[in-house]
């Protein structure tokens, strides 16, 4: 459903980061190791996977397709 979003990093949190894109902000979580790489302000591009259950949806973010 949402393949990628480009953006800039508002906020990075221990297991998820916000990224600002026209004006909304997806919040994606993201492996530590990921995060550790990210800046706030910087723009990024983050490959994401949409997980629907019956309790929650989740979208997980990664740097590159293979992740």
């Amino acid at each position: 459903m949402i393949s990628y979003i480009k953006g800039v990093v508002d906020s990075v949190e221990s297991d998820r980061v916000v990224i600002e894109n026209n004006q909304i902000g997806y919040n994606i979580l993201m492996p530590v190791t990921t995060l550790e790489k990210l800046g706030i302000g910087e723009e990024v591009k983050i490959y994401t996977y949409f997980n629907v259950r019956e309790d929650a949806m989740q979208l997980f973010g990664f740097f590159s397709k293979e992740e």
